[in-house]
């Protein structure tokens, strides 16, 4: 009976508390409200189809109940609100479909950030005054302990959310010097997870980009080890697009020569973004013969982007060798890179048909003969238009000497009238 007792003045204590919403926080209380708001706002869904509107359902109802308790709060302090709101329903919002794998959510959370940085503008335009700093403190706090937990959700990067809120908000001197010296102290702990010291690491990398030391991040990196080398790729996107976007073409072939090494641990997504900052600054800083060695270096790979830059180069026979060497089919190759070949150094083409023929005639089956016949044709072709006929002749007659048991396939060539 006595604890029931207690129970309820507690509550009555946090109902007050709510009742008293301050302007200048603490942010407890912001989040006794925030936590009593969703409470009455979500209801389940009766099935996993209406999550979407559930979600909007929530937050539009949550939103409401923000702008009225803060209607005759000042501009800065409303949109502190707002701003703290919007960081606790994300992260209520995001255990919420953790719990329901089959949700899929990108698309709400897409439009959600869209609002989300739409209050972060509004806030941003507003100088914050003493009273305000443990507000925005706070807020850097359970950013940065969200992002340390490193667990992924389809449709949150908090990683992107932490640099763009540092960019965009937090950037003033004095704050940054803070969340560097937390960072490195969260470094030098052995408790960190590995997930929280891949986050902190990149978060740390964050400020030394920010602050143009891009040595220091890279430095800060190469502590990376293990299954997190997969991923480096992947969280350098975001600095990379934006030297590029900036044209900060020597910044970023800086570190597109450092990501060598990682490039052939990334996914295909990530590769691709790769060769196209690669060929931008092979333009930009007159690079290409590097780009072309590190394109050597990421084959089998990089194979069909290495074989067009052959061909800008007229580099035609190591184009065919390149897909001599692989195996290719002809049929498979671009047609018009083919007929570029064949228009500027046809006989580039020789060891590529000549390959396909064997392989055919391998299969040792009649259809197979059928095709062989076709591209030998191709050959005799060929031969001709570089006229050199006689070694066309000698080719022929060692071909049907070291397959003359092959009855079918002779036959084939008799009625391709190859052989008489």
């Amino acid at each position: 009976m006595r604890q029931q007792v207690e129970k309820t003045k507690n509550t009555k204590a946090a109902w007050a508390k709510i009742g008293r919403l301050k302007p200048t926080g603490p942010v407890a209380d912001w989040q006794a409200f925030f936590s009593q708001e969703f409470d009455r706002a979500y209801k389940p869904p009766n099935t996993f189809f209406m999550w979407n509107d559930l979600a909007w359902q929530i937050y539009d109802r949550f939103m409401e109940s923000l702008s009225a308790r803060s209607a005759h709060w000042t501009p800065v302090a409303s949109e502190l609100l707002r701003f703290h709101g919007h960081l606790f329903l994300l992260m209520r919002l995001e255990q919420l479909f953790r719990s329901d794998h089959r949700v899929y959510m990108q698309g709400f959370f897409n439009k959600y950030l869209h609002y989300f940085f739409a209050n972060v503008d509004n806030l941003s335009n507003h100088e914050i005054n003493e009273e305000f700093e443990p507000l925005v403190e706070r807020a850097m706090v359970i950013l940065r302990n969200r992002l340390l937990l490193g667990i992924p959700v389809r449709g949150i990067d908090w990683q992107i959310l932490y640099r763009l809120l540092w960019q965009e908000l937090f950037q003033r001197g004095p704050w940054a010097e803070q969340e560097i010296a937390h960072l490195q102290d969260l470094l030098e702990k052995d408790d960190l997870s590995p997930d929280g010291r891949y986050q902190a690491l990149f978060a740390r990398a964050h400020f030394a980009i920010a602050a143009n030391d891009d040595d220091r991040a890279r430095s800060v990196l190469e502590k990376l080890s293990g299954q997190y080398l997969y991923t480096i790729v992947r969280d350098l996107r975001f600095y990379l697009e934006g030297f590029s976007q900036q044209q900060q073409w020597d910044r970023l072939l800086q570190w597109l020569r450092w990501l060598i090494p990682y490039t052939s641990l990334s996914d295909t997504v990530n590769y691709e973004a790769l060769c196209i900052y690669w060929n931008q600054v092979a333009v930009a800083c007159n690079v290409r013969g590097e780009f072309m060695g590190a394109l050597r270096q990421w084959l089998p790979r990089s194979r069909r982007l290495y074989s067009q830059y052959l061909l800008e180069m007229g580099e035609h026979r190591r184009w065919a060798e390149l897909w001599v060497a692989y195996g290719a089919n002809p049929l498979e190759l671009p047609r018009d890179e083919l007929s570029i070949v064949e228009a500027r150094e046809p006989a580039s083409l020789l060891p590529l048909y000549h390959h396909q023929v064997i392989r055919l005639i391998g299969q040792k089956n009649r259809q197979a003969y059928k095709e062989a016949i076709k591209w030998l044709k191709k050959l005799r072709t060929l031969y001709k238009k570089i006229k050199r006929t006689s070694d066309w002749e000698r080719y022929m007659h060692t071909l049907t000497e070291r397959y003359s048991r092959l009855r079918a396939l002779q036959e084939e060539l008799r009625k391709g009238k190859l052989i008489s």
